[in-house]
């Protein structure tokens, strides 16, 4: 076998194992479809319920100690463990998905704090 030859089999090898590695790991992410549905949860100073859609939009509500009730409504979307969103009200937020089970979601917002919601 030539030297072309090798380094060409050589090179595919490589993006074969490339490959399987992202394979491998895309498969520790969550996949849209758990994310559909209602979500309530209770932080420090908030209760919050989540409604996700599945056409891509979402409805949070939340009752805050100081600031009473919040509504908010808007866009979302994934990518890898970012769960993206965005409204008119306070723009784009990128809160990074820790967990997500049937019946749990484990959000860190983006100010840090870690958010646990059920269904």
């Amino acid at each position: 076998m030539n030297t072309s030859k090798r380094r060409l089999l050589l090179m595919a090898r490589l993006l074969a194992l490339v490959a399987a590695g992202w394979l491998l790991m895309a498969g520790d992410l969550p996949a849209e479809s758990a994310l559909i549905g209602e979500w309530s949860g209770t932080g420090l100073y908030a209760t919050a319920r989540l409604t996700y859609r599945a056409n891509h939009t979402y409805v949070a509500q939340m009752q805050h100690r100081e600031f009473g009730r919040v509504e908010v409504s808007g866009v979302w979307r994934m990518t890898g463990r970012q769960l993206i969103s965005r409204d008119s009200k306070s723009g784009e937020n990128i809160a990074e998905i820790l967990k997500v089970t049937a019946h749990e979601l484990e959000l860190k917002a983006p100010d840090g704090m870690i958010w646990t919601y059920r269904r």
